[in-house]
């Protein structure tokens, strides 16, 4: 006899493991100084391992759906960046002598490791995936697959920003964060989503009073 598939963690442990990890980030940003961003990195990465029933399929896509994840990441960061720079070279708020690929490699390291795969495997690998279990009903957005997990995980997304750094600009990464998660429904992977997602934190190097 067979074992079914793996269950998912119920709400309450998702939202648990939310407010746990959202309130050691947001001590870790006010207390840990240079290591504000190890320490939250480690609690969003610690979450998934212990919660999620099935490690293999989160970590270990298909290698194709690993390399379509990542192209269309890509893609959608050439689409996406560079109309967001439209947008604020508008109002002034482009500079692009800020931007330099000096800087660009300098931060770029931090942001992939520290943050873009933590916050990813976290809100869209852990987070979304097992809201979207527990929600059915999914609609083609696209060519993805997208259910209310996605919109759930987005606004979480933007209340942990919001809790580590308490100022309503914070709110404004729920529309990234739709992105992100429309990424990650596409293939299942979080490598299109990492990839989006550390280009757009980069990109805020040529826009420094943004969310100011």
């Amino acid at each position: 006899m067979t074992d079914g598939p793996p269950h998912p963690p119920r709400l309450p442990v998702l939202l648990a493991a939310f407010a746990i990890v959202t309130a050691g980030a947001a001590a870790a940003n006010h207390w840990a100084g240079n290591w504000a961003w190890p320490s939250a990195a480690f609690l969003m990465l610690l979450a998934p391992l212990a919660l999620s029933p099935d490690l293999r399929r989160m970590l270990l896509p298909e290698p194709g759906s690993l390399l379509r994840g990542a192209a269309q990441g890509l893609a959608a960061a050439l689409l996406l960046i560079p109309a967001f720079w439209a947008v604020l070279a508008v109002s002034g708020g482009f500079r692009a002598g800020e931007l330099s690929w000096a800087a660009l490699g300098a931060r770029a390291p931090a942001e992939v490791a520290l943050v873009a795969v933590p916050e990813e495997l976290f809100f869209r690998g852990f987070l979304q995936r097992h809201l979207d279990e527990l929600w059915p009903g999914r609609r083609r957005v696209l060519g993805a697959a997208c259910g209310p997990g996605l919109a759930a995980a987005a606004a979480l997304f933007a209340l942990a920003h919001l809790a580590v750094q308490p100022r309503p600009q914070a709110l404004l990464v729920f529309f990234p964060g739709l992105a992100f998660g429309w990424l990650y429904a596409r293939q299942q992977s979080v490598a299109g989503p990492v990839i989006l997602h550390a280009a757009c934190n980069l990109s805020l190097l040529a826009c420094p009073g943004f969310l100011a």
